[in-house]
Formats: structure tokens, C-alpha cells, sequence
């Protein structure tokens, strides 16, 4: 397999980011409604969009919002949402290099931790957050405010 690079996300990648997010929620997105949302996460000094390229194609995306925090000596933390990996690239270590950038957020903002929330149902996944240090000492609750299938 070529090298992946991992990289900020930019406006050309929306429409290969919608894509992924169509496989993780099976839903289809307006673009014209998230090139809004994405341009907001783009200008935010605490969201952040990552994707892995291989070859000029984008195969993987995960976005990383940071929360301040009174707690854990005033430190913020991070959360971890949409992780994604096409289907034909995964078990390659594209996950892990996604993994790698929140390491690396979480550090440069000196966060106390990372919550990582996955739906039950992705029991592959789970492998690799294990894998990449995460654990289940938490029980993660969700309220939808509408019809969420995930």
C-alpha cells in the first residue's frame, strides 16, 4: 500500500469526507448544508477535521473538538467523533495514523483525556481503540434530538 498522509482538511475534501460519513451513518448530507458546518469546524479554534490521503484520494477522516474543562487542574479535553476508514483501505494502519492525531492534539492543548464514543454496533472498531490505548472505564449515554440510526 502507498504511504498515507495525514493532513488538515480542506474545502476539496468535503464531498469524499460526506462519502465516508455516508458509510459510518448511512445517511446522505446536503452539501450545501455541511460546506457551511465545514467552513465553521475550518475557522473554530477548538474543532478539527483530519483526513488520509493515498494518492490524491481521501480514505479516511476524524474530527476532534476540544472542551474546556474546571476539572483535572483547569485542563480542557478532547472528543473524538466520525472515524472512518473506506472499507478497502482498512486494516492498514489508517485508523491508527487518524488515532495518532488526536494523540498529538491532545497533547499540544495538554487535555486530561479523550472521550471516544462508538456505537455498539461497530465491535471491529472497538478492536482498534483498544489497540490505540483507549478503554471502557466510562459508560457513554447519548440523548438524540432526532432520528438517529447509529
Amino acid at each position: 500500500m502507498d504511504s498515507v498522509i495525514i493532513r488538515a482538511a480542506c474545502s476539496t475534501d468535503l464531498t469524499e469526507i460526506l462519502a465516508l460519513y455516508k458509510v459510518l451513518l448511512d445517511e446522505e448530507i446536503q452539501i450545501e448544508k455541511a460546506s457551511h458546518t465545514f467552513d465553521r469546524i475550518c475557522a473554530s479554534d477548538d474543532t478539527f477535521i483530519f483526513v488520509a490521503e493515498i494518492e490524491g484520494a481521501v480514505v479516511g477522516t476524524i474530527q476532534i473538538s476540544l472542551s474546556l474543562g474546571m476539572g483535572f487542574d483547569c485542563r480542557p479535553f478532547a472528543t473524538v467523533e466520525y472515524l472512518v476508514v473506506n472499507e478497502a483501505y482498512r486494516r492498514n494502519g489508517i485508523g491508527h495514523s487518524l488515532l495518532n492525531q488526536v494523540d498529538i492534539i491532545a497533547e499540544k492543548y495538554n487535555c486530561a483525556f479523550v472521550y471516544l464514543v462508538s456505537s455498539a454496533i461497530h465491535k471491529e472498531a472497538h478492536k482498534l481503540y483498544y489497540s490505540a490505548g483507549f478503554d471502557e472505564n466510562v459508560i457513554g449515554f447519548r440523548k438524540a434530538y432526532s432520528e438517529v440510526v447509529v
